[in-house]
């Protein structure tokens, strides 16, 4: 992985084994992404267990978090700690 800071930009470009594909950004703002992994909730990781979230379930339809749900979820998480 490399971080680079160019005076006021930072990024960080990670070498990854997953494919991705993206069309060229055409705007004049940055265009953020977020990477969303499947992970059985039976086998599921610690970090998965705390910050992660249940999108279907047919077993316990109750344990699905909806959108709104989630962002709560996730503002709430201390930064540096996923």
């Amino acid at each position: 992985m490399k971080i680079r800071t160019d005076q006021q930009v930072s990024f960080i470009s990670a070498k990854s084994i997953c494919t991705r594909r993206a069309l060229s950004n055409q705007s004049d703002e940055v265009r953020w992404s977020m990477d969303l992994y499947y992970e059985a909730t039976e086998t599921a990781t610690q970090s998965g267990k705390q910050f992660g979230f249940v999108a279907r379930s047919g077993k316990e339809p109750a344990a699905v978090m909806g959108q709104a749900e989630w962002r709560v979820k996730w503002d709430g998480i201390p930064e540096q700690t996923y």
